[in-house]
């Protein structure tokens, strides 16, 4: 090849460099992308382990501290008993001595996060005792140095299955909080015998918030008047009421709407008691509709007279309602011994698909009769519609033996129960250690929000505003997270998720360390290991989890886009083809 040749090809590809970088062409490449592993330890007391887990999967794995939603898997550090923190949906690994010798354990069964003030809280307690251990148990719940509540376990006398090492018995405590605020537990075994001792940490949120009923009859009904006077009687209620006497007057307690149909101002309410539900009007059924479909919120439809009015067809979702009269006695289906007389009956001729009964009625006296359903509940939307066909059963209430009064706060208090808050905690602990990393993760109701998420702030226990988390939205899993570092000082702290005019405060404590000495049934804990896709391993088998993570995870192949041109190094051969020419043309002696 001819010098000449040699110059015009070095000039040519330099010409397709540049034409190349204005084009910008796009390739495939092929990656494997690095998973992401969370390492949570699920207690504070192994670091060497966790260290060494670390270490071993950081070659293959992106890995990050605590719980995270987004984790391809998890690795738990010496879980002793099922762990319900875990956000990731991906397979669960534990690093677990399962030659451990077994000791006494503690577990509290679905342990509260709130309490009512001044009401009796009862703790269900799993223990773990060593097979062959004898004697008596002391089992208290001790708040702040004070024992609150103490019972002699009796070994010998209770029955209890065995599993591996351990013999599981059930036993529970009670308590009852007498103030406002975070109430740090500590439930305490002692074997008399051994002096053997396990302890268990955990933190209640003592709150006197009621929940807030409103009353609204559009025409005076004695069944609505009655109900509404023994749910006032309950502490558990903040109780307001309208009542329509004629067209333009009415009277009530507390700050009622003046009509149902003013949507808005039924968001503030978390169960709306409606008697005389036959008079509703149409803008009433769209209102009450929206607070059950958008708020969430629990309406119950107290009847006292057969109607096929529309407004109540409609929001009901009955085509038509049948009269039955008779002496009937009608009990709920899970408390066979409640007495509740009624001679007329409103029964629908179909209910919703999916309604459930909650209270059925027979004819009194009979020992084959055919039951009616008296009391039924639907999901409407996002909230929960109680309907009532008890017609006259107020007639009856101060019968001897008849439970009114206490049925029907227990009725408004389930109906209390099942109301979706606009936001809802689904992975915030409130007993945290000092320094740690943790994940929050929230749930937003549909239309409990609107724009961009304003930052969880984090308030001290003395109202200071200590820290502000950037919130991210997981759009997918409907689920918003935010990550933050416990201070290193111990104390009270509340955590304030706000969207739109709704905020959730969710009270804790901070500690230097927190005992959960529970190694409750390894069995259990090993099937929900394996119903995850993970495997346990022992502390001398670490080098094997990063091949067993790639198994359960796989690592699948990405096609991704590759645009050369937008490197900066182009201009590398690009310069060497200039020079290159440049030079040729110098030892010709040309310009």
């Amino acid at each position: 090849m001819t010098e000449a040749v040699l110059r015009l090809v070095l000039r040519s590809l330099a010409i397709a460099l540049v034409i190349s970088a204005i084009l910008d062409p796009v390739f495939t490449r092929v990656t494997n992308e690095r998973a992401i592993v969370a390492v949570q330890r699920a207690e504070d007391l192994d670091d060497a382990t966790a260290a060494a887990v670390r270490r071993t999967l950081e070659d293959r794995f992106d890995v990050i501290d605590g719980p995270f939603a987004a984790a391809a898997a998890t690795v738990v550090i010496g879980p002793r008993q099922v762990q319900t923190g875990i956000p990731s949906p991906g397979p669960v690994f534990a690093v677990v001595d399962t030659n451990a010798q077994a000791a006494l354990s503690i577990l509290v069964f679905f342990p509260p996060r709130t309490a009512a003030l001044d009401a009796a809280l009862p703790l269900n307690i799993g223990l773990g005792v060593p097979v062959g251990s004898a004697g008596p148990l002391a089992l208290s719940a001790v708040h702040e140095g004070v024992t609150l509540d103490s019972i002699s376990v009796t070994l010998d006398s209770i029955a209890g299955t065995v599993a591996g090492a351990q013999r599981l018995v059930e036993s529970a405590l009670t308590i009852v909080p007498t103030t406002v605020g975070v109430w740090p537990l500590r439930i305490r075994a002692v074997l008399t015998s051994t002096g053997v001792t396990a302890e268990y940490d955990l933190v209640v949120e003592v709150t006197d918030q009621r929940s807030a009923v409103l009353f609204f009859d559009r025409r005076p009904s004695y069944q609505s008047t009655f109900v509404r006077r023994a749910v006032e009687a309950d502490a558990r209620f903040r109780v307001t009421h309208r009542v329509l006497t004629a067209r333009e007057a009415s009277r009530g307690t507390g700050s009622p709407p003046s009509s149902l149909a003013d949507a808005a101002a039924l968001d503030v309410f978390d169960v709306v008691v409606i008697g005389a539900p036959d008079a509703l009007t149409v803008a009433d059924r769209a209102a009450v509709d929206r607070f059950l479909r958008e708020r969430g919120g629990s309406v119950v439809l107290l009847q006292d007279s057969l109607s096929n009015a529309t407004p109540l067809r409609a929001l009901t979702g009955v085509p038509s309602w049948r009269d039955v009269r008779g002496s009937y006695d009608a009990r709920t289906l899970t408390e066979a011994e409640v007495r509740l007389p009624v001679s007329r009956i409103a029964v629908p001729t179909a209910r919703p698909a999916g309604s459930r009964i909650l209270v059925v009625a027979t004819v009194a006296g009979a020992e084959r009769a055919t039951m009616v359903p008296a009391l039924w509940s639907s999901s409407v939307g996002q909230g929960q519609l109680f309907v009532s066909g008890l017609l006259d059963q107020w007639r009856f209430r101060d019968e001897p033996g008849v439970e009114f009064s206490q049925f029907w706060p227990a009725v408004i208090a389930e109906a209390a129960s099942t109301v979706i808050e606009p936001i809802e905690p689904v992975s915030v602990p409130q007993l945290v250690t000092t320094g740690a990393l943790v994940p929050l993760t929230f749930w937003l109701r549909d239309g409990a929000g609107t724009g961009a998420l304003p930052p969880v702030v984090v308030v001290s226990d003395s109202g200071r505003r200590v820290d502000s988390l950037p919130v991210i939205a997981d759009p997918r899993a409907d689920r918003w997270h935010a990550l933050w570092r416990v201070p290193s000082t111990p104390g009270a702290f509340e955590l304030q998720f706000t969207t739109g005019l709704s905020t959730r405060r969710v009270p804790g404590l901070a500690v230097p360390a927190i005992r959960r000495d529970g190694a409750l049934d390894p069995a259990r804990r090993l099937r929900w290991i394996t119903a995850s896709g993970g495997v346990e391993v022992g502390p001398d088998d670490i080098e094997s989890l990063p091949g067993a993570i790639s198994r359960a995870i796989g690592s699948p192949a990405q096609q991704l886009p590759w645009y050369p041109m937008r490197s900066p190094w182009w201009i590398v051969p690009f310069a060497l083809l200039l020079g290159a020419e440049w030079w040729l043309r110098r030892r010709q002696a040309l310009p």
